[in-house]
């Protein structure tokens, strides 16, 4: 697993991060879940982050996974976080890099 495919919405393949990175719509989500999980990369744990967005649709949810340690993961909750949906499914998203803290 690349760290790329680690930190956005579980496991990707590289062509698919490449695809939403180009084609992506950017859209803005609250965080309003945080969920540890058993896996890690490197000595840093990997939390399933639970985002409400809002699309031409209304509002909705996503999962992603994020590398972050403990203190982070609990700061994050209420916290607003770009991602790049896919057009043609607005459930299939990744974290947009370019604007992660």
């Amino acid at each position: 697993m690349t760290p790329a495919a680690a930190e956005f919405g579980g496991v990707k393949s590289r062509d698919r991060v490449t695809f939403l990175r180009q084609h992506g719509i950017l859209r803005r989500g609250r965080v309003i879940q945080v969920s540890g999980t058993t896996a890690r990369l490197g000595p840093i744990p990997i939390y399933q982050l639970t985002l409400e967005l809002v699309g031409p649709q209304g509002a909705y949810r996503v999962m992603v996974s994020k590398a972050l340690y403990a203190p982070e993961a609990s700061a994050i909750v209420g916290n607003f976080l770009n991602v790049l949906a896919d057009p043609g499914d607005r459930t299939d998203v990744i974290l947009d890099e370019a604007t992660l803290l």
